[in-house]
């Protein structure tokens, strides 16, 4: 068997080699010391800055809740106009709470309830640009926003978004009877507007998939209308 060649390595040799490596991260660390050090403390500023937002999130979070609790009162009672800017008591409207705490769970909401209000008031061009304002997360709160912005868009007559933000609401999450209800209206309007195949579509579409909603209940009576028109 062939004898492997074993380089012996000296110790001498082991410490000029650790300290050609020590030398020339020393050089390395001197060189980019700035960067270095620059480094260290924009990532301290941005984990303290995370930090102090998350708190003053939170601190502002419980202030919109607490502001906001009349507007939503008045709300209910379908007092819009109040809710928007005069709720009473000292407590600050829906325009007001989005206006200052925007950023906070409660205040990205007040703009859907100032949508919703300039709805119910006739002002389209205001909901519009408040539920736009308005960031929806989870299941339920895209479906809300898209319905309403299609409402919106109809009450303009510009059906075209009005059937685009329809078809989203329908599509976009949420339970099946929100579902079905706002495919509904995307089938009806589409009939409106002489499109009566995807109408037809979207009522079958209704009767196959949310069978157990209320909008499905009397599904038969739009589909045989949509398939007499077609003939």
């Amino acid at each position: 068997m062939a004898k492997q060649n074993i380089k012996k390595v000296s110790q001498e040799e082991v410490l000029v080699d650790i300290a050609e490596v020590t030398k020339e991260t020393q050089h390395w660390v001197e060189e980019y010391k700035k960067p270095i050090m620059y480094g260290a403390i924009a990532l301290v500023v941005v984990i303290g800055g995370w930090f102090a937002w998350k708190s003053y999130v939170e601190s502002n979070q419980k202030k919109a809740i607490q502001a906001i609790w009349k507007a939503e009162q008045m709300f209910e009672r379908d007092s819009f106009a109040l809710a928007l800017n005069n709720p009473g008591g000292g407590y600050e409207g829906f325009l007001d709470v989005a206006k200052k705490y925007g950023s906070t769970p409660a205040g990205n909401l007040a703009h859907y309830y100032a949508g919703i209000c300039y709805l119910n008031l006739g002002k389209f061009d205001e909901a519009i640009q408040q539920l736009d304002d308005f960031s929806p997360n989870g299941e339920v709160s895209p479906t809300m926003k898209y319905g309403a912005l299609a409402d919106a868009y109809s009450e303009k007559n510009d059906f075209s978004k009005a059937l685009k933000y329809y078809k989203e609401a329908a599509t976009s999450g949420g339970v099946e009877d929100m579902k079905a209800f706002y495919l509904k209206r995307y089938a009806m309007l589409s009939e409106k507007q002489g499109d009566v195949s995807t109408a037809l579509d979207a009522y079958k579409e209704i009767k196959e998939k949310y069978g157990m909603t209320n909008d499905a209940r009397d599904i038969d009576k739009y589909i045989a209308r949509a398939e007499s028109k077609k003939k």
